[in-house]
């Protein structure tokens, strides 16, 4: 069944359609949500929010992007509802200066996906958000204060931060290999 089929069977009510969309799905989309959320049980309750939203509104979606970035997006804003409903801001930074970082340390070790996940859910939770979206998920830091209902340059520092603590934390992690 080729994916534009399975959109229709799912738009049908079809349950073996709507089981066989979240099996090719729900794993990449549950990393996306951990990324954001940093907790396994949360992780899996947003992915099966979001899904519930995606079978309710697949009628909305018109194909101008992937079926795999518009479920993505679904995910994204579920993660963001459950951080939100937590009550865990950002702290607006807007008076905060960043310094370029020219001179960063390139390590030479190579580090694995898993360590730098780790090291990343070590993050302080607006940081983790924040250097999730922007890097894994490749948004601007425009997008990512509209989505947070933050400043563009909240977003920036944040990103800063959490980008100098997550090298920190490699740092120390390669010292003890």
């Amino acid at each position: 069944m080729d994916q534009i089929e399975l959109i229709n069977q799912c738009r049908l009510g079809s349950r073996k359609a709507q089981h066989e969309l979240f099996r090719l799905y729900a794993r990449p989309m549950y990393h996306v949500a951990w990324r954001i959320v940093g907790d396994s049980m949360e992780s899996e309750e947003v992915v099966q929010e979001a899904f519930i939203k995606v079978f309710s509104r697949l009628d909305q979606f018109e194909g101008k992007a992937t079926l795999g970035a518009w479920i993505k997006r679904i995910v994204i804003n579920q993660a963001l509802n459950a951080i939100r409903k937590k009550k865990v801001y950002t702290q607006d930074v807007d008076e905060v200066e960043i310094a370029a970082e020219e001179n960063e340390e390139v390590v030479a070790q190579p580090i694995t996906v898993d360590e730098i996940n780790q090291a990343i859910q070590n993050l302080p939770t607006g940081s983790r958000v924040i250097v999730g979206l922007h890097l894994l998920e490749d948004y601007k830091h425009t997008e990512i204060a509209q989505m947070l209902d933050i400043s563009e340059s909240t977003s920036r520092s944040q990103y800063m931060r959490g980008r100098k603590m997550l090298a920190e934390e490699l740092k120390i992690r390669m010292a003890r290999t």
